[in-house]
């Protein structure tokens, strides 16, 4: 659970989010939708961590663990799958026991096992997307962020993507920041952003 209590940032003059209250429940699903610019990707930036509020607070657990999906998706496009998968194991459990197992069941979640050993580089949108899902899930976050996670995609894996979002993730708390497709998390809880408010959507 993560707990937004009257928080407030700015940036130079604007006010990006202004006093937003809200509790994020642990196993649920969220979707906040509003134009570009509104704080969406400022909100997901605080809630990680990255950046201070600068009024109210942000309650969680110390040792809860947060995974981000950022919008550009920050592979290196010279590396395998495996090699990529690699790096971010042995970052984040210092030690590289049980990777193998890990990172063939992650992929294989996201039906991708069969492009362990291609580049990066040679992938499609949708596969680097599958990628970066595999990921996020491998290293069992407490909490996954996502930023935009079905822009520049096409139809078909805009659908491909949210389903899986949506059924292997289902036990995380995810809050999945968007303006386009909002209808296909059917089964998240919406929220809007405008104004630098957080209201039900």
């Amino acid at each position: 659970m993560i707990t937004l209590k009257h928080v407030t940032k700015r940036f130079y003059e604007k006010k990006v989010l202004d006093n937003v209250t809200f509790r994020f429940e642990n196993g649920r699903t969220y979707v906040i939708s509003g134009q570009s610019g509104c704080g969406k990707t400022t909100l997901l930036n605080i809630l990680a961590g990255y950046i201070n509020v600068d009024e109210g607070k942000v309650e969680k657990k110390e040792s809860i663990k947060i995974e981000y999906l950022f919008q550009d998706d920050m592979l290196f496009s010279n590396l395998t799958v495996k090699e990529q998968m690699y790096i971010k194991y042995v970052a984040v459990y210092k030690h590289n026991r049980y990777f193998e197992q890990k990172s063939v069941e992650a992929l294989a979640l996201f039906r991708i096992e069969n492009l362990i050993d291609r580049k990066i580089a040679v992938l499609s949108g949708g596969e680097r997307r599958r990628v970066q899902l595999a990921l996020l899930f491998m290293n069992d976050p407490d909490v996954v962020l996502f930023d935009e996670p079905l822009s520049r995609l096409d139809q078909q894996n805009q659908y491909l993507i949210a389903e899986m979002i949506s059924t292997i993730f289902t036990n995380k708390l995810c809050i999945i920041v968007t303006h386009e497709c909002v209808e296909l998390f059917s089964n998240a809880i919406r929220l809007a952003m405008a104004g630098g408010k957080l209201r039900n959507g």
